[in-house]
């Protein structure tokens, strides 16, 4: 911003997938923005859906929800900005930072987010606990709400693929254009 003076303490998102099998403390956050969408865990296809999708062998129909995440900077050290639009306006805002993460190796690091207005938060990691699949094309949401005590309790989790590229509306609003990642087919 200009006019603000720099305190030497700055956010860098990275286009680099985070490790979660390493320490938050050598890793940035990543910009993981793109649109996305949920798998549904096609019967047909089983792990294989997101490969499905982007090979065009899943045609992406009006019961596929596309969603345009933005990552961005802000003054605040260690935290970005998350915003997520669709077709139709209705943004939300997140604050996103790296966490430990101990589920599957002591001392693993995790994105967490925190919905704006709302108790809910998430914890991305990899789609499986190996951290082998690439975080820049799979996630894994844990959605959890926030607890008086300040723990967060466990609400449900589902698996999204990146399909493509994306930019907002001007006012953040709305999602302005989309770029499918070729074999990616629409309905």
């Amino acid at each position: 911003m200009v006019g603000m003076p720099f305190n030497g303490a700055i956010t860098v998102i990275t286009a680099n997938p985070l490790q979660p099998r390493q320490s938050c403390m050598m890793q940035n956050i990543p910009n993981w923005g793109g649109i996305w969408v949920e798998t549904k865990g096609n019967t047909k296809y089983g792990a294989e859906e997101p490969k499905a999708i982007l090979q065009g062998n899943i045609v992406l129909d009006d019961s596929y929800t596309m969603r345009c995440y933005t990552v961005e900077s802000t003054v605040e050290q260690n935290t970005a900005k998350m915003t997520e639009t669709w077709d139709a306006p209705g943004a939300r805002t997140y604050d996103v930072t790296l966490q430990q993460d101990n589920r599957y190796v002591d001392n693993g690091c995790m994105v967490h987010t925190a919905l704006h207005g709302t108790a809910f938060t998430q914890w991305l990691g990899s789609v499986d606990m190996m951290g082998s699949v690439n975080m820049n094309m799979q996630i894994s949401e844990e959605w959890h709400v926030k607890q008086a005590d300040g723990s967060e309790a466990f609400e449900s989790t589902h698996n999204e693929v990146r399909v493509g590229s994306c930019t907002m509306s001007a006012d953040g609003s709305v999602t302005a254009t989309k770029h499918m990642i070729p074999g990616v087919r629409l309905y």
